[in-house]
């Protein structure tokens, strides 16, 4: 089963408008996309920029994240107290500016993951270490 996918808008970055796709569940949040400062694409914004950014342009810009979430599986048959307690690592690209915000903000808020699965509980979110090999 696969993600479904968003198109997704970072606004006001040194006077540019990126545009990248990201996990519905997670962007599409009220409350996460809120706090991150990344909004959904509408026909309105795909009809007055055609500018499409590569991978490697808006990576440069954006800062990438890591929320740790624990699953809440909904509980079924077949479901034990290890999957319910199951930890997530959620890879996701934040505003410049609301990188504070996202931090502070995102532990303690909860994403459907939709189609019945269940939520997740973001219990913490950090800026990875970058890693350099020579």
């Amino acid at each position: 089963m696969g993600t479904e996918k968003l198109r997704l808008i970072a606004d006001d970055i040194g006077g540019t408008r990126l545009r990248f796709s990201g996990a519905k569940y997670f962007y599409g949040n009220r409350s996460v996309k809120r706090i991150i400062g990344i909004k959904p694409a509408t026909d309105r914004d795909n009809s007055t920029n055609k500018l499409k950014m590569k991978t490697q342009d808006y990576k440069k810009y954006l800062v990438r994240m890591v929320a740790v979430a624990t699953g809440q599986v909904a509980g079924g048959v077949g479901t034990n107290q290890a999957q319910r307690d199951k930890k997530f690592r959620i890879t996701f690209y934040c505003h410049p500016d609301k990188v504070d915000n996202a931090i502070l903000e995102l532990p303690g808020k909860n994403v459907d993951r939709g189609a019945g699965i269940g939520s997740l509980k973001i219990d913490e979110v950090y800026r990875p270490r970058k890693v350099n090999y020579i």
